[in-house]
């Protein structure tokens, strides 16, 4: 920790207590008969003095703050152990109001992290509501002071609550999970097969370089997927999908370059120089195509933003482009992981057909603008989307000619 740091961290702490100072002197300037009236309406029983301190916390987002009001009130006689613990047990609970908006259109872990910690606030507090008199006894017990016996109730609330949920973490998960259902699929950013031990056996490693490139071949299929379910239905929030595997794709890309160009280093054989060249080829293309896929989901977001209409004979040949681009690509990745020249070389054919579809789609959409069945804007974005998908067949058709062996340059 720098020396920067630790003068910015005492520097912060001194300026919260001199706020708390200033705060409790304010509030003994303005404390009377009214506002202890109030205040005792408000905390008048058990329950009220929670909701208050559930409702404060909830409003300024900040469990800190509210100790902070609390214990300078306190302080200033505003507000006795009894009005002030409720209070507290209720900040437990509103301060889980910041995780849950935070958790909104997040990542099911997230979402689930929130629900987690709402329940485990509210459980908490719940309980030493329940036996509130001997909390306050416990408190009082703890000091002298008023302001350090919240405090200290603060802290073994926290204390308690989580060495009784320690030994029930278990069934606690099982039943966030029921409350938040669905699957959690987590995408491994970093290489797992790219062993540096294997350097000094090229093939062996060609073999496991391999095995990565066809993880990212699969994070590709999976964008093109997510990307044009969004096309179709705008409900399909995808955005962060497509991301994630961008990401994972791009940091492959270059952990698998380095890794062979570290192998390139080591004695091999000319094959083996030659097939090292062919998988920087296809690292290159693959690269490549998650960028057409990401960019297939933007114009997905596009069209749904400004609620552009495609045109019945449009969408028949976007999912017409996209199903033998899908067919290509996981049949060429098939041969490509079992080393099947034959089969890379027959599904490679299926390019023919998309730069066809791709031909006739162009040709229709300027028949259809001349009709005016289609508008012009639909029109723009319609011929973007066929390039990409068009752009990806091609570079799938390269990742076929390097598993028969060849190099293509495209």
């Amino acid at each position: 920790m720098s020396g920067a740091t630790i003068m910015n961290l005492f520097g912060g702490l001194g300026l919260f207590i001199y706020g708390m100072q200033v705060m409790g002197d304010g509030l003994q300037k303005i404390a009377g008969d009214r506002m202890r009236k109030v205040l005792e309406i408000l905390t008048k029983t058990t329950w009220k003095g929670a909701m208050v301190g559930a409702a404060v916390t909830a409003i300024i987002q900040s469990s800190s703050a509210t100790m902070g009001l609390v214990i300078a009130s306190a302080a200033a006689g505003i507000l006795n152990i009894n009005s002030a613990i409720p209070i507290v047990l209720g900040a437990e609970i509103g301060t889980c109001i910041t995780a849950i908006i935070a958790s909104v259109g997040t990542s099911l872990a997230a979402r689930r992290a929130a629900v987690a910690h709402l329940l485990f606030n509210v459980f908490g507090a719940l309980l030493f509501l329940s036996i509130l008199p001997y909390f306050i006894k416990f408190a009082v017990l703890t000091s002298d002071n008023i302001a350090r016996q919240i405090a200290n109730a603060q802290t073994g609330l926290n204390i308690i609550c989580t060495l009784v949920a320690l030994p029930l973490v278990g069934s606690f998960t099982k039943m966030v999970t029921v409350l938040v259902p669905g699957e959690d699929i987590v995408v491994e950013k970093g290489p797992i097969y790219l062993d540096q031990h294997l350097m000094s056996t090229p093939s062996v490693a060609l073999g496991q370089a391999s095995k990565e490139i066809a993880r990212m071949e699969r994070l590709c299929i999976e964008m093109i997927d997510f990307a044009t379910e969004s096309l179709f239905d705008p409900s399909k929030k995808a955005r962060r999908l497509v991301e994630q595997r961008e990401a994972a794709i791009d940091n492959l890309a270059g952990e698998i370059t380095k890794y062979l160009a570290k192998i390139s280093q080591s004695s091999m054989s000319p094959e083996q120089s030659r097939r090292l060249t062919i998988l920087m080829h296809v690292v290159n293309d693959m690269e490549r195509a998650g960028d057409h896929a990401e960019d297939i989901m933007q114009l997905a977001e596009e069209k749904n933003a400004e609620r552009i209409p495609f045109s019945k004979a449009a969408n028949e040949e976007i999912k017409q482009v996209y199903s033998d681009v899908k067919t290509m690509f996981e049949n060429v990745l098939s041969a490509f992981e079992t080393d099947d020249a034959k089969k890379a070389k027959e599904y490679q054919e299926i390019e023919d057909r998309i730069d066809e579809i791709a031909r006739n789609a162009r040709l229709g959409h300027s028949e259809r603008l001349k009709e005016g069945v289609c508008l012009s804007q639909a029109g723009v974005l319609f011929l973007d989307l066929v390039n990409h998908y068009e752009r990806i067949g091609d570079l799938v058709n390269s990742l076929g000619y390097a598993t028969r062996g060849e190099i293509t340059k495209l």
